[in-house]
């Protein structure tokens, strides 16, 4: 089977990612989920498995037109677009047997480790599990989030988002904060996959990206990094946590 697209304009609409977790997943007896003979009670592989988190349904919602919180203070899920996302995720458990429920996944090994032991063909989490997948030795690959309306859209994510105005030493909390998220300071924790530059330049300057994007177990795309594609097509969004990670020996190789 062909890889997950890269460029977020050939992104996979809903429709086609639910055709494509149908294919991946796999009953006891090697039945897929478009299978008459499927057996959803007896699933050995999961065609994607997803956090029950804001990371991975607001990114969808955003596309979608809907926002958590409305400008009047309402609760933005509550509203039609947000509901449509919720309700497709959810069909992906109840309906077409494609994702593990949440009571299933207590029973599941790590995120991580169900795409390494082929329990899931496709995740949808953070990249900082590339750590555990560059040290895998499994053969992956890494593809943009599909898209639920007419607007790509990721979730990003970081450790510090922002200084308390009433704080005493604002200058000094802002350099520490600098200085925290200069990646030449870390190195390794980029260059392993657990964690990406927040700085447009370290995408940008060629220089740069090589000193953690380079082509390693962790990084099996650095092209895709170099072209800033994973994200919105803008480098200085490239802070993304959020998109697809695949086993291919497991789902794209023979489904």
């Amino acid at each position: 089977m062909e890889k997950l697209p890269t460029k977020t304009e050939e992104t996979l609409t809903w429709e086609e990612l639910v055709d494509l977790a149908r294919k991946l997943t796999l009953d006891q007896n090697g039945n897929n989920a478009q299978s008459p003979d499927f057996d959803p009670e007896h699933i050995k592989q999961y065609g994607i498995r997803f956090d029950f988190n804001q990371g991975s349904y607001m990114p969808l919602v955003h596309g979608n037109g809907g926002t958590y919180m409305t400008e009047d203070g309402g609760f933005g899920l509550a509203e039609k677009e947000g509901l449509e996302v919720i309700e497709k995720m959810g069909e992906l458990v109840a309906k077409y047997h494609v994702a593990p429920s949440p009571a299933v996944t207590k029973s599941l090994p790590s995120t991580a480790v169900s795409l390494t032991t082929r329990q899931s063909a496709i995740i949808m989490i953070g990249q900082w599990v590339l750590l555990d997948l560059g040290e895998s030795g499994v053969d992956f690959g890494v593809g943009v989030l599909p898209k639920m309306g007419g607007t790509y859209s990721t979730s990003p994510g970081w450790g510090t988002i922002g200084i308390f105005k009433s704080s005493e030493h604002p200058k000094e909390a802002w350099l520490r904060w600098k200085w925290l998220v200069d990646p030449s300071h870390s190195l390794e924790a980029y260059q392993s996959g657990l964690w990406m530059p927040l700085m447009t330049d370290w995408y940008t300057d060629e220089s740069l990206l090589n000193q953690w994007a380079v082509v390693n177990p962790a990084h099996p795309g650095t092209g895709i990094l170099k072209s800033g594609l994973l994200y919105t097509g803008n480098p200085a969004d490239c802070c993304d946590r959020r998109d697809f990670y695949v086993d291919y020996e497991s789902g794209f190789r023979t489904a």
